[in-house]
């Protein structure tokens, strides 16, 4: 285990990769150029067909000198995002973790930022900080991304209370980081769902009344490809909101109080229905 100050922690930062031989390299070149330097590179690639692991390989060959420590972790079968960021968690050794896309770019303060925010609000597990979005690659074709920064405003009780109304908010996930208490806590991300692993997530912190804090500062760089913006979510995607509705807004009858949540739901299992498994 590796040691480090109670003011510097150690801050593991895991990459969860999938087919991103295109984009992976900026990714990674971001958490090089943090202003914070305690930190260990985790990245765990869920079984690519493209080659992204070879791009993987050539970097960490060439990088990995620049991190306190660091290792790979390449599947030899697909499970999904939630496995992958379960896989990578799990290994980590940072008081402190993030986990990062690899289409995504960290900004070189992000790091530090979170830091000297944990440090000076102990109380506090779970932290967001604004959210760029970029179209394709071009970093200075803006995006648009609709997001509940108000909803990070509100207590503890009344995040769950919002939640119970309205159902999960759209929040900054790009920019999410823990402390690793609390994934240990929530058990990690719920593989029942596998391909959402946020959003259940969020929502068992919520009923735990574990605070979803903000830094009012941009933090991430959150990649929109142009195909999604014409197709929408894909089918896979659909069908673990459809399994986040049975595992957690029905369990617990929110969709009784939150009318708009139920249409929700019988419009995704429309969507799943019509378009079936492609």
């Amino acid at each position: 285990m590796i040691k480090n100050s109670k003011d510097n922690p150690l801050v593991s930062v895991c990459v969860i990769s999938y087919n991103s031989s295109d984009t992976i390299i900026e990714t990674l070149d971001s958490i090089k150029k943090q202003d914070y330097k305690d930190i260990e590179l985790i990245v765990s690639d869920d079984c690519s067909t493209d080659n992204t692991r070879q791009v993987i390989e050539e970097w960490m060959d060439q990088n990995s000198s620049f991190f306190k420590d660091s290792q790979v972790i390449f599947s030899e079968k697909n499970k999904g995002v939630t496995h992958n960021c379960n896989q990578a968690c799990r290994v980590a050794n940072g008081e402190i973790i993030k986990l990062i896309g690899a289409d995504d770019i960290l900004l070189p303060t992000y790091l530090s930022d979170c830091v000297d925010f944990f440090n000076r609000n102990p109380q506090e597990r779970v932290l967001f900080l604004k959210v760029r979005a970029f179209l394709g690659n071009d970093i200075e074709k803006k995006a648009d991304l609709v997001e509940r920064y108000d909803f990070l405003s509100l207590s503890a009780k009344q995040q769950f209370d919002w939640i119970k109304r309205h159902n999960l908010p759209l929040l900054p996930t790009a920019s999410a980081i823990y402390r690793r208490s609390v994934l240990e806590e929530m058990d990690f991300f719920d593989e029942r769902i596998p391909m959402w692993e946020d959003g259940p997530f969020y929502f068992k912190l919520a009923q735990n009344l574990i605070h979803l804090a903000f830094l009012d500062k941009e933090g991430v760089l959150y990649r929109v490809r142009e195909s999604s913006l014409s197709n929408g979510k894909n089918i896979n995607h659909m069908k673990s909101e459809v399994l986040y509705y049975r595992y957690y807004s029905l369990k617990y009858e929110l969709l009784y109080n939150s009318p708009k949540a139920f249409y929700h739901l019988w419009k995704i299992i429309f969507y799943s229905l019509k378009y079936g498994t492609k």
